[in-house]
């Protein structure tokens, strides 16, 4: 399954002109590591939730830990209706995130201390001031906050570019596992089983299972790589400022199928796309 890059000069045309009063242009995302395999939320939930924390600063002495969010800003950056109904949608849309937001966090420390909780305490509208307040357990301050060592960066435009929920959650998983240097990203691999890719992508042990009939109960391979790997892999590739896939690769070990992905991270994010050369030897990557 070779990967070719397409010429993104008509992706360039097509693109909207850029609105420089939105409060979430340009923005990155910052997660630890650990938390960020953690997270299963659907298309709209993932981008509501890397808007919030995108907002956060976490070295504010004096913050409440809160975030007070434009509904314009989210409205046009999502591309959501504008009539009445925009506060009912997005209503639900933050309660059912909230739902989601549950960890359960090793604190590190000798005795081995661990914590369970919500991120999320609570969601507020203030349509006066056209406005959304997102208020994060302070509690849970360390579950968010990332270190020097295990956090992820993912460009917030790359999260609210994909159309599937599987592309969000693929490239936030492995940018959590890659190893960054200092030089051009380098190619690094990593291996799944077919079970541990359903759980990363939320799914259940039944997905892509035939219901009835015969064949009840076997696993519909081919389209669940399609739907899922595939259709990642592609979206990353065409839309991320920083993330390529060159391959992912299918091999049997010991009776066990194991999918390995390939993947590349600049290590400068650009506003753009990168343009990488396909001919490359797998310990370099130029172009970034």
């Amino acid at each position: 399954m070779d990967f070719e890059f397409e010429d993104l000069k008509e992706l360039e045309m097509q693109k909207k002109p850029l609105d420089k009063g939105n409060q979430f242009n340009d923005k990155l995302v910052y997660l630890n590591s650990t938390l960020a395999r953690q997270l299963h939320f659907s298309e709209n939930e993932e981008k509501l939730f890397a808007m919030a924390i995108s907002q956060l600063d976490f070295y504010d002495k004096n913050s409440d830990f809160s975030v007070e969010i434009r509904v314009k800003d989210v409205q046009k950056k999502l591309g959501l209706a504008e009539d009445n109904s925009l506060y009912t949608d997005l209503r639900k849309q933050y309660r059912n995130l909230k739902k989601k937001t549950t960890v359960d966090f090793d604190l590190g420390n000798e005795d081995h201390d661990w914590i369970v909780g919500d991120l999320i305490r609570t969601v507020r509208s203030n349509k006066r001031k056209g406005s959304i307040t997102i208020k994060f357990e302070e509690e849970l301050k360390p579950a968010l906050q990332y270190c020097k060592i295990a956090f992820t960066r993912i460009p917030l435009d790359d999260t609210l570019s994909y159309k599937s929920r599987f592309a969000i959650i693929l490239q936030r998983y492995l940018t959590s596992l890659y190893r960054t240097g200092k030089e051009n990203a380098q190619i690094q691999w990593f291996d799944f089983t077919t079970e541990q890719l359903k759980t990363i992508f939320g799914l259940s042990e039944d997905d892509y299972c035939y219901k009835k009939g015969n064949n009840k109960g076997k696993f519909k391979r081919t389209e669940f790589e399609q739907r899922t790997i595939q259709l990642a892999c592609d979206e990353i590739n065409l839309k991320s400022a920083c993330m390529r896939i060159p391959k992912w690769e299918k091999e049997r070990a010991r009776g066990v199928i194991y999918y390995r992905i390939s993947v590349m991270i600049a290590t400068k994010i650009k506003k753009e796309p990168p343009v990488i050369d396909t001919d490359f030897e797998e310990e370099q990557l130029s172009l970034f």
